[in-house]
């Protein structure tokens, strides 16, 4: 999905195309980024820059636009047919299985990872295809896990350690025995990381600082989410669905009485919403847990008896066309993210109307869009690992959202 079929929508779609055509154009790997935060050290996890490159190689194209829009769709299928496989192994009730799948495409998660270019959907097919080979318990599966499993760290290093935090509570308290095979899988991913830290993120970050959760200077947290970004309906770029969560509360009761069945999937619940609160990433896996307490709780009361068919019918009526207009209107909305037509148009302004060497100062969530038209910015959203980040950020802020007329 593109503004005008030339743009991109959502903010976190420009940096990765641009860094994939900086790439296509000089035909090898770039060591220094010269438009983002007025110059900087490519500190990135090249792995979905890189597919985008070798897609639009694979299609004879010079430049990554329609790798961007194709890969997000094509991943985000495959997510689809490893979970339909997955649950098939953990879901007995046929009926589950359908509605677990029915509020999975339609949740505002998955909608997202369809349309955004972004490392999440690879991240996630690869999570879940590493866990569903993992679940077949055969040396040939158990290697192929790993190998998926390790190149999650390839695209993101906290998406990894939080998928690594999913598949080993599950071998905690689920499946013990095979404990051993899953310290295996994650020593090869981590082996496998080590290296091509080595070979290429060693150049410009020292490893200690890949794990800060803060700016250089150590003045900000990243990434620090309010409780509003967690349900799409309040106008975010991605969240979770109102009444999925609705649904999934009805299904946490259910399932109470054999709590202690269940005891993962609490525990994921709990942990995944405190980790949504500084990565976003998390918010994907929240999404899984809570489809799964829905589809419980959903199936519950299309079998439970009512004393009334009529009441029944309706309140089954009120819920489906809730979950329908959740992901339909979310996927609506998604068109009008920025940027819009008239941002659009600046882009293209600043492109074709200023200076090859201009510096343009914007607000910081701005910032991609000049560098993907080409010009230096002040300051971009890609905050981690940069020199006097949060100077700029403050600087920034106080021009953007003065808190006083001195100001």
């Amino acid at each position: 999905i593109t503004k005008g079929n030339f743009y991109p929508i959502g903010y976190d779609s420009y940096h990765s195309i641009r860094i994939a055509n900086d790439i296509l154009d000089k035909g090898s790997l770039v060591e220094f980024d010269f438009l983002s935060n007025g110059g900087r050290s490519v500190g990135y996890f090249l792995g979905w820059p890189m597919l985008l490159v070798y897609t639009s190689k694979a299609f004879n194209n010079s430049d990554a636009l329609f790798a961007s829009r194709f890969l997000p769709m094509v991943f985000s299928l495959f997510v689809f047919i490893v979970l339909y496989f997955i649950i098939r192994h953990l879901f007995y009730n046929r009926n589950e299985r359908i509605i677990f799948l029915f509020l999975f495409v339609l949740s505002p998660p998955f909608i997202y990872m369809s349309v955004i270019s972004s490392y999440i959907s690879v991240c996630m097919f690869l999570g879940l295809l590493s866990f569903y080979l993992f679940l077949k318990n055969r040396i040939w599966a158990t290697l192929l896990s790993a190998v998926f499993f390790s190149l999650i760290s390839l695209f993101s290093l906290y998406a990894f350690l939080i998928s690594s935090l999913i598949f080993g509570f599950y071998v905690l308290l689920r499946d013990r025995k095979n404990i051993f095979k899953f310290l295996i899988i994650f020593l090869i991913s981590a082996a496998a990381f080590i290296v091509y830290f080595k070979l290429w993120l060693s150049k410009f970050i020292p490893f200690l600082n890949l794990f800060i959760l803060h700016t250089p200077d150590g003045s900000r947290f990243y990434g620090i989410n309010s409780l509003s970004h967690f349900i799409a309906e309040f106008g975010v770029e991605f969240g979770l669905g109102f009444f999925i969560i609705l649904i999934s509360f009805f299904g946490f009761f259910v399932i109470w009485k054999t709590k202690y069945k269940y005891i993962y999937s609490y525990i994921m619940i709990i942990l995944m919403f405190f980790v949504s609160f500084y990565f976003d990433f998390s918010l994907f896996y929240l999404n899984l847990f809570l489809v799964f307490f829905a589809s419980v709780g959903l199936s519950a009361l299309i079998s439970r008896k009512f004393e009334s068919q009529s009441i029944k019918y309706l309140v089954l009526l009120i819920l489906m066309c809730g979950i329908i207009f959740d992901g339909v209107s979310y996927a609506n909305s998604q068109v009008d993210l920025s940027p819009t037509i008239r941002e659009a148009e600046t882009i293209s302004f600043i492109r074709d109307r200023t200076l090859s060497n201009a510096v343009i100062f914007a607000y910081y969530k701005n910032g991609d869009w000049i560098s993907y038209a080409g010009r230096i910015n002040v300051i971009d959203s890609n905050l981690l690992y940069t020199k006097d980040y949060y100077t700029r950020w403050a600087d920034s802020n106080s021009m953007f959202h003065p808190s006083s007329i001195s100001e």
